[in-house]
């Protein structure tokens, strides 16, 4: 069958017209929608952008301000740099400074009424120079004594003494001679049958353990021991010493 509309005509004509109408007005509609979705879009990336641009600058303003205070503080920074060192380089000193003043008198403590001595020096570390303010710091010092005294057996007890002094690792005996004529005037003990001698006195490193001292009174690199040794051993630094000495009588 073939479908027959029996709408008049004008009727069929106004309805066509509405139904273009009503498919206009929802193109519209979705323009606008989308307008507004796009200038929303558009509006929320301008904030974010300005606040992200915001924070950069106050990121670079602290940033700038922080490498000026640390431009300041360089000098602070240096000196207290200077100051540490400084610091442990006076601890280093004192830590191993070797107390001459005491060792001196020591020395005068223990040296006899019958000895008299015509010569003293120090001498700090390896070499052989006189002590100065900065060597006197150096590791192993040694004074070295000449003199002159009655006889050989009385150089043997002052060695013995000697060793008695506080922080001694060593004593040696260099020279004991009997002049061959008559001694030196300015000694009291000047006959031809008084002995000059020269002795060496060592003392422990300043801030390390003292060496190990032999029986001939030399520095042995065995285990540590005391600054003067045992009392054994030092018993026999006394009798290998009068032994040597009394070999010339």
């Amino acid at each position: 069958m073939k479908a027959v509309n029996l709408m008049p005509r004008d009727a069929r004509v106004a309805g066509r017209s509405a139904q273009g109408s009503g498919t206009g007005a929802y193109l519209l509609l979705a323009a606008l929608a989308a307008l507004v979705v796009c200038v929303t879009v558009w509006a929320t990336a301008n904030k974010q952008t300005g606040d992200r641009r915001a924070q950069l600058e106050r990121v670079t303003a602290q940033a700038a301000a922080a490498e000026k205070r640390a431009g300041a503080s360089v000098a602070f920074v240096e000196f207290q740099r200077l100051a540490r060192e400084r610091v442990q380089t006076v601890t280093n000193l004192s830590a191993t400074r070797f107390d001459w003043a005491h060792a001196m008198r020591e020395i005068s403590r223990v040296v006899p009424a019958d000895v008299w001595l015509t010569t003293l020096s120090g001498a700090s570390g390896a070499d052989s120079s006189a002590p100065t303010p900065t060597t006197s710091a150096a590791p192993a010092p040694t004074i070295t004594i000449e003199g002159c005294t009655r006889s050989q057996a009385k150089v043997a007890r002052l060695m013995a003494r000697l060793r008695t002094i506080d922080g001694v690792r060593g004593v040696r005996l260099k020279t004991s001679e009997k002049p061959d004529g008559a001694g030196d005037e300015g000694c009291p003990a000047n006959r031809a049958s008084d002995p000059r001698f020269t002795i060496a006195v060592s003392f422990a490193v300043p801030g390390a353990g003292p060496a190990t001292v032999d029986s001939t009174g030399q520095v042995s690199a065995a285990t540590p021991a005391s600054a003067n040794g045992p009392p054994l051993l030092r018993a026999n630094q006394t009798q290998a010493a009068v032994a040597t000495v009394n070999k010339d009588g």
